[in-house]
C-alpha cells in the first residue's frame, strides 16, 4: 500500500507529517525544551528537504516520521503509520491532494 503525493510538493508533504506527529520520549522532551517545534511551515520543511539528499525522514525535531519522500508520487506509510495508526499518514495527506489538485 502506498499514499499517493502526485501533485503535491515534497514540502508540503513533509510538514503535513511532521504537523500530525507527536513526540514521545525523548522527542516530546526536545519539544517541550524547544517551544515552537510542534508544527513547521511548508518553507521549514523546504529547508529540512535541501539538507536531506536521501529524502528519508527517520525523525525530525523528536518526532518519528520513519518516510522516505524520494518518489514524487507516493511513498510507503508503514512505518509511520505503524506509530501514529493505520490511515494517519493518508489522513495527513488527503486534504493536500484536494488543494493542489483541484
Amino acid at each position: 500500500m502506498s499514499v499517493n503525493t502526485k501533485g503535491v510538493p515534497k514540502e508540503a508533504v513533509l510538514a503535513a507529517l511532521y504537523n500530525n506527529a507527536s513526540g514521545r520520549g525523548i522527542g516530546l522532551m526536545l519539544q517541550l525544551l524547544n517551544p515552537g517545534s510542534e508544527r513547521i511551515t511548508a518553507e521549514d520543511a523546504a529547508a529540512c528537504i535541501k539538507s536531506n539528499e536521501s529524502l528519508y525522514f527517520d525523525y525530525l525535531n523528536g518526532k518519528c516520521l520513519k518516510v522516505d519522500l524520494k518518489n514524487d508520487n507516493e511513498f510507503d506509510p508503514y512505518l509511520y503509520d505503524r506509530e501514529y495508526g493505520e490511515g494517519a499518514a493518508e489522513s495527513a495527506i488527503a486534504p493536500l491532494r484536494e488543494e493542489y489538485q483541484s
